[in-house]
């Protein structure tokens, strides 16, 4: 550092104290985030000079909403990875960061004291869900080259209303009603995604991706769309109304088609991967005359995502499914009850010796898609999904399997990846009311819904159990169950 740079820390540092607000934890997990201090107080301080001392950009000034120029700064810092495709890792935090939003404003999570990591995490949920919100009139292209614009004719300070009306003049974007919704959303809304799928054009180089998604609330909800076009990203953006469903179409030449919503539903997104290898397996589809290129959303009644009468359904997050896990010490106990509820599935994590949940967007879930995980052991630890049968009958009994077998140990440990050397089998076992069966099932590289057989159940209390037992490098994932009624209701 040089003698010039030190000084100016100094004082800086000095004006901070002076200037700024009183809460230091806050106050260094913003200069963690953004290199500089920035007062968040519910009532700007008239004398903060920190923006001069900081930054040589354009401060956007607004006395309702003093946190607004941080979000567009954060914007213009991530600019390029929001309009170019890019391939970035998924941030470990995020998924817990929207859960963390849940029922909260934008001023509420400011007011409490945050790691930096995390606070930074979810200041850049909420500024690309304002850029959701901005971009529902717009392009993200045309978008940014008007705010460098803007920033270029006032390059010292430029106010909220003078932002506004330029906004309203450019692009036709009610820039208050937006930051407004924006900053009171509190992120609770009732989504659901399914359905997700990409196929190729039956004669054609072009492929349809489509998604079904739903709002059961009572508000609006802000749906994003994307697909990357070249090196682009192009974007659809639209509100989905309380009690509405809808399926979202894109015909077009893709490299992935996304979805997103930032409300209670976690994961908030469906991501699905559209190349050559991910086709070669498809059926195409023939459609006649082929659409063109172009967004395509469609009604769909609300009963689309019901489930269906002849089905009966426990997920791991019911009342009715229970785990069993092997007994542990008082050591383990506490280091159990000290971990996060949700942990990312990671072949690091090898050796889980109790059942563990995991968010996933291929786990079955209504809002809350996840599922447990464990190491395999000696077949001790267990998870039981029960239900009651009430119209004794013919079931078939199906279960959401995935195969997340992590690699060998030499690969964990920093040698070279290599395949299992034995097939991850599952061990479940189906009990009909008054006779068990044990079922042992291979999965395959996927999610999916797998027969376990058909069986005649008695009326009463039914379960479904799964066994951790397995080689201690595998994984068992437990997710959900169903039955479904085969023989007619009439008889």
């Amino acid at each position: 550092m040089s003698e010039t740079e030190a000084e100016a820390n100094l004082f800086i540092t000095w004006a901070s104290s002076f200037l700024t607000s009183d809460s230091k934890q806050n106050s260094t997990a913003i200069h963690q985030i953004f290199g500089k201090k920035q007062n968040f107080q519910n009532k700007p301080n008239p004398y903060n000079i920190l923006p001069m001392l900081h930054d040589t950009h354009t401060t956007l000034y607004s006395e309702k909403y003093p946190y607004l120029d941080l979000i567009i700064k954060l914007l213009l810092q991530e600019e390029s990875n929001l309009c170019q495709f890019v391939t970035i890792t998924p941030s470990p935090y995020e998924r817990e960061a929207r859960s963390f939003l849940q029922g909260k404003t934008i001023e509420e999570v400011l007011e409490q004291n945050l790691p930096s990591f995390f606070l930074r995490e979810i200041l850049k949920l909420k500024s690309e869900h304002l850029l959701d919100y901005l971009t529902t009139h717009t392009s993200r292209q045309k978008l940014f080259r008007l705010i460098h614009s803007i920033y270029t004719q006032y390059p010292h300070q430029i106010t909220f209303n003078q932002f506004t009306n330029i906004m309203e003049d450019s692009l036709r974007i009610n820039l208050k009603e937006i930051v407004y919704k924006w900053a009171t959303c509190k992120h609770d809304g009732l989504v659901q995604i399914k359905d997700g799928e990409i196929l190729p054009i039956f004669n054609s180089d072009l492929r349809m991706g489509k998604i079904k998604i739903s709002n059961n609330d009572k508000a609006e909800e802000l749906i994003s769309c994307q697909i990357s076009r070249g090196d682009s990203i192009v974007n659809h953006n639209f509100y989905l109304q309380p009690n509405e469903a809808k399926e979202v179409r894109i015909i077009d030449i893709f490299g992935f088609f996304k979805i997103n919503t930032l409300s209670k539903n976690i994961p908030g997104n469906l991501f699905l991967i559209s190349n050559p290898w991910t086709m070669a397996n498809k059926t195409p589809i023939k459609l006649d005359p082929i659409p063109g290129k172009g967004w395509y959303v469609l009604d769909l009644p609300l009963s689309e995502f019901d489930t269906p009468k002849n089905e009966i359904i426990v997920d791991n997050e019911d009342s009715t499914c229970f785990k069993i896990d092997l007994k542990q010490n008082l050591i383990q106990k506490l280091w159990e009850s000290r971990k996060k509820k949700y942990r990312d599935l990671n072949p690091l994590h090898k050796r889980t010796k109790s059942w563990t949940p995991t968010f996933s967007e291929n786990a079955y879930g209504k809002y809350i898609k996840n599922y447990l995980y464990k190491s395999g052991g000696d077949g001790t630890a267990k998870i039981i999904w029960e239900t009651y049968i009430n119209t004794p009958g013919e079931y078939e009994v199906m279960v959401m399997v995935h195969d997340r077998s992590p690699v060998t140990a030499s690969f964990i440990s920093g040698g070279t990846q290599q395949p299992e050397k034995k097939n991850l089998t599952y061990h479940y076992t189906v009990y009909t009311g008054k006779e068990e069966k044990t079922i042992e099932i291979t999965p395959k590289k996927t999610s999916a819904w797998v027969s376990l057989g058909k069986y005649h159940f008695h009326k009463g209390k039914v379960r479904t159990t799964l066994s951790d037992q397995g080689e201690a490098e595998q994984f068992i994932v437990a997710d959900a169950v169903k039955w479904v009624r085969t023989d007619s209701l009439e008889n």
